[in-house]
């Protein structure tokens, strides 16, 4: 939808270890990682203890999705 509007959606410099140290800041500062996943159009859900697997699996999903 976002790539549908021309709303950017990547950016190169939001590489594996910006994504890694952006998620030790979020689970330090926010009571651990709740993180807010989209479920619907206007509407989320809190995601706690996600695995450092699945992080590195959604990051080769979005880059694989999103880069040109």
């Amino acid at each position: 939808m976002l790539k549908g509007c021309e709303v950017a959606v990547y950016n190169p410099r939001l590489t594996r270890e910006f994504f890694k140290e952006a998620m030790e800041d979020r689970v330090q500062n926010s009571m651990g990682q709740r993180l807010p996943m989209p479920v619907g159009i206007g509407k989320a859900r809190m995601v706690n203890d996600v695995s450092d697997a699945d992080f590195e699996r959604a990051f080769v999903q979005w880059e694989a999705l999103c880069k040109k």
